[in-house]
């Protein structure tokens, strides 16, 4: 759909009011601000083009966003990441409700024809495909996105995408001989091996990711979509459009 144009007397006030620093600040963020005017609730999936709805942005977090939602503004989003056999899936089992939306790339190989490099290669398509579809949601959903590795081909620092976008992140991790024996009695690859390697090398830890959650619900607050940094949006922070 093609972007909506934003009066300049509008787009003038947005920035009085909130600033010419770019309010998603995603990875690779100029903070340009002046460069557009971002709808919070994307105009694609009919959000209006009214100040409350508007905040400045630089061309490349618009872009990179795209028409991704921000959590709490349509679906609940939390996402549960962790080295291979932490027990992300046993996690998400244990604390989803009635009704939630699960995006579980294990559940999704079990699904496929055989449990081989294949499966899980597929699963990590259709992964993909899925969470491009929750991402878009504007219905009251919780949705789990369950993942090894915050990060993919086209989106290096997933992670920082997620807390831009007021995702909730839960970090599962264990010592590495805990986790070599379970994907040793799992009959687990060396693709696997490679997997916790590789989660070892991002160093992330819940402390970690709990501190830059605050900072974004900080800045989020300041930009009056949140009621407050410890909390997701609630149905009385959200601008009335």
């Amino acid at each position: 759909m093609k972007r909506k144009r934003v009066p300049p007397n509008m787009a003038a006030q947005v920035l009085l009011t909130f600033g010419s620093d770019c309010w998603l600040d995603m990875p690779g963020c100029t903070h340009r601000g002046t460069e557009t005017m971002d709808h919070v609730k994307p105009y694609s999936l009919h959000g209006p083009t009214v100040p409350s709805n508007l905040r400045p942005a630089c061309k490349h977090c618009n872009s990179l966003r795209a028409d991704r939602v921000v959590s709490g503004f349509g679906a609940q989003v939390t996402a549960v990441i962790g080295p291979p056999c932490v027990g992300k899936t046993a996690y998400v089992r244990d604390h989803m409700a009635p009704g939630d939306i699960v995006v579980d790339p294990s559940r999704l190989a079990v699904a496929c024809v055989d449990d081989g490099s294949e499966a899980h290669a597929l699963a990590d398509v259709l992964w993909g495909s899925a969470y491009r579809r929750v991402s878009r949601m504007v219905t009251a959903r919780h949705v789990w996105l369950v993942r090894a590795l915050p990060a993919s081909r086209n989106s290096p620092n997933m992670l920082a995408e997620w807390i831009a976008l007021n995702y909730d992140v839960v970090v599962l991790d264990a010592d590495d001989q805990l986790l070599r024996g379970r994907m040793a009695r799992c009959r687990r690859g060396r693709d696997d091996v490679e997997l916790l390697k590789r989660w070892r090398r991002l160093g992330i830890t819940q402390a970690k990711v709990d501190g830059m959650i605050q900072a974004r619900r900080a800045q989020l607050s300041r930009l009056r979509l949140i009621d407050g940094p410890s909390s997701p949006p609630s149905v009385s922070a959200r601008p009335r459009w």
